[in-house]
């Protein structure tokens, strides 16, 4: 039900940015929208895709195995950031960076492996390994559109979460979830109905996993309802929504601003700063895998932000020197025709001038003077 929850706040909350309330909304709803209503149902079919099947993935493996799956996400990324045309070829400085942060988180979680030890199932991997790869596409197929349609940020999040919150409400119906939560903040006791769970049981396992979850969920259920509203859950409700609101609409600005593979880079960091962050707030027992997997995440994060300065840098020194090979070049002026008749003019005069001027001294010299030449005097010999 968390990401149920988590789109109808992004649904919302992304709605009301672009109404025309004052304070609140930008007033985009009045206005066309720019990318077609053809582009949104891909990305709503992977943020499902992404959503579901990591979720549904958890029948047959356990969380640590899909943290370390989903914690390569950004390597696909990458890969298909290249396929789809989004970036350049990256650097294989760029390349080992993320293998690195990859690596680290990996080798984080392993660290916890001694409570719980991973679980591989062929089809449990199958479903995170689409999930990831469907995680993977999202980012790229937002930026692609911004850049076709250069659609706004709350235009994306509104009507990719939109088509996804209808697919989802229908599903939490379906499995009984919605009314379960429904009647818990109502405080009234419920048994829910899944109708899935006959789809989602495969081996005794994972039924006996959910007999004794359902069995779990009924004792508290019977133990902790008094009949009143839940206040203080509800509040935990709309915090949630609107934090994730929050950190979708970051995600999105910057995807839009620097690409999809710079959108995954942050949000690894961020999980890897999360984990770093846990163990400082709440020590555990020491372990040379969490040392290595912080060492590998912030190496991994610090190399990648020294190759982006020194990409930029080499990119302003090239533009510097093209600016300044362009100032080199000079471009002769061509004045006008009333100019240029006045300078053909100012030409004529100057070469008139100096041929009266060498014809002058070609007669003195001959011994003949202007007037002999004219014709008004006698001609005169040396």
């Amino acid at each position: 039900l968390t990401p149920h929850m988590e789109v109808l706040g992004v649904t919302l909350c992304s709605g009301l940015e672009r109404s025309s309330i004052p304070f609140i909304g930008n007033g985009e709803s009045r206005r066309p929208r720019l990318a077609p209503w053809q582009a949104y149902p891909p990305l709503t079919v992977c943020l499902l895709l992404s959503s579901s099947l990591a979720s549904w993935s958890l029948n047959y493996i356990n969380f640590p195995t899909k943290v370390v799956f989903r914690s390569c996400k950004l390597l696909p990324t990458m890969a298909l950031a290249y396929v789809m045309g989004n970036a350049k070829r990256f650097s294989y400085v760029e390349i080992g960076s993320a293998m690195a942060v990859c690596a680290g988180l990996i080798t984080f979680a392993a660290g916890d492996w001694s409570l719980s030890k991973p679980q591989f199932h062929p089809f449990g991997l199958t479903l995170v390994t689409l999930s990831v790869f469907a995680d993977a596409v999202l980012p790229n197929a937002q930026e692609k559109l911004f850049r076709t349609y250069d659609a706004s940020k709350s235009e994306v999040m509104f009507f990719t979460n939109i088509y996804t919150l209808v697919v989802q409400t229908v599903s939490v119906l379906l499995s009984g979830d919605l009314m379960g939560m429904f009647n818990f903040l109502m405080g009234n006791p419920v048994k829910e109905v899944n109708y899935f769970s006959g789809l989602m049981a495969d081996t005794n396992s994972t039924a006996n996993q959910q007999n004794e979850l359902a069995e779990n969920e009924d004792e508290m259920m019977s133990t902790s309802t008094s009949g009143e509203i839940r206040h203080t859950f509800i509040l935990y409700v709309m915090a949630y929504i609107l934090i994730s609101h929050i950190a979708v609409s970051a995600h999105t600005a910057v995807v839009k601003k620097f690409g999809g593979v710079a959108a995954v880079f942050v949000g690894t960091a961020r999980k890897g700063m999360t984990l770093i962050l846990s163990f400082l707030l709440f020590p555990k027992e020491s372990n040379w895998k969490y040392a290595a997997g912080a060492t590998l995440v912030l190496g991994g994060l610090t190399v990648a932000s020294l190759e982006k300065q020194r990409n930029k840098r080499k990119t302003s020194t090239q533009h510097q020197g093209t600016s300044s090979e362009e100032q080199k070049i000079l471009v002769p002026i061509i004045p006008f025709s009333s100019d240029h008749n006045q300078s053909e003019d100012h030409l004529s005069n100057v070469n008139g001038d100096r041929g009266t001027i060498e014809h002058q001294g070609l007669d003195v010299e001959l011994g003949r003077s202007s007037s002999a030449v004219g014709g008004n005097g006698p001609e005169r010999r040396r």
